[in-house]
């Protein structure tokens, strides 16, 4: 999420920067208190921000309805993102469509979100993080042999080890279901010593 807050600091319109900017601020504050564990205080800063003031900026809503899923409250992201997603919003704003194939996947839709990362993965067989989704997606749903095996294919995509974290933990999370105690340990231990997980 950090390069998303870096990204969209800027803009060409001064009164729309003005208006990106304060947003941006609480947004980053936002993360900010959710990452340091403070949830009750995160949640409250963000529901204190009227919905309508993302409406015309579908990036700034990216980013609430990413923060809106992490505090729990997909069911809000959901409803806000079905509301206002066109067919143009994902053309100029892709991220809008990720959005809610994530809200999908936490919801218990699940055939919607993984119709959604199987068309993204025909088109980008190498993206790293929609088999991270995807892999997540059947971890929820039980089907934890899908999900084993996305994993893997999210190992072989990510060129630059940044997901190594988020692998393993979503592997420790599939051998814990299944009952394998001793492989979810090692691979619980190997994400905590990658770093922290963020999905």
């Amino acid at each position: 999420m950090r390069e998303y807050f870096d990204h969209f600091f800027h803009s060409s319109d001064d009164g729309e920067e003005e208006l990106n900017t304060a947003l941006l601020l609480q947004l980053e504050e936002t993360n900010r208190l959710l990452e340091a564990n403070r949830s009750d205080e995160a949640k409250n800063l963000l529901t204190s921000i009227d919905d309508e003031e993302f409406d015309d900026d579908p990036a700034m809503m990216v980013l609430a309805c990413s923060l809106y899923n992490r505090l729990g409250m997909s069911e809000h992201a959901y409803r806000w993102v079905k509301r206002r997603i066109t067919p143009l919003d994902t053309v100029e704003e892709p991220l809008l469509a990720d959005i809610l194939a994530e809200c999908y996947s936490i919801l218990g839709k699940y055939d919607e979100a993984i119709k959604y990362y199987d068309e993204q993965l025909d088109e980008d067989p190498y993206n790293c993080e929609y088999w991270l989704f995807l892999a997540e997606t059947y971890c929820r749903c039980e089907m934890y042999d899908k999900a084993l095996e996305a994993c893997d294919f999210a190992h072989v995509s990510d060129e630059k080890d940044e997901y190594g974290a988020d692998i393993h933990y979503i592997r420790a999370v599939c051998f814990e279901a299944m009952g394998d105690k001793e492989r979810a340990f090692a691979e619980y231990k190997k994400s905590a010593y990658l770093g922290k997980y963020y999905r």
